[in-house]
């Protein structure tokens, strides 16, 4: 699991900023309810994956560039489970460069809410 801080160096809980992923996605779902909404998201890998593509990927930049603007990318189970949570179906699912590289560091999908 991904580690998060914010910019006075304090923890974040993991468990937090997932329900709090939840929520934004809670937020957004009377907006994307009609037409679906594109998502093109960044995620974080695990620390061991990371460690061992040092040089190979993004990843590493991604967490730095996202977490001292106070974005906070977190990994794609985490990302899917907080769309779900707030009660949200992806039609189309696509992880470029993934097989490539070995691990997931973007995806894209196709969200629908629910019901619509």
């Amino acid at each position: 699991m991904t580690a998060f801080a914010r910019p006075d160096g304090s923890a974040i809980p993991a468990s937090r900023m997932a329900l709090n992923l939840a929520e934004l996605f809670r937020r957004w779902r009377p907006i994307a309810a009609r037409h679906g909404w594109i998502v093109i998201e960044a995620h974080s890998v695990r620390s061991a994956t990371a460690a061992a593509l040092t040089g190979r990927t993004l990843a590493t930049a991604l967490d730095a560039t996202h977490g001292y603007s106070c974005q906070y990318p977190v990994e794609p189970e985490v990302f899917c489970w907080a769309a779900r949570t707030a009660g949200f179906t992806s039609r189309a699912h696509h992880e470029p460069g993934a097989s490539a590289l070995g691990h997931t560091q973007l995806t894209i999908d196709h969200f629908v809410a629910d019901g619509t």
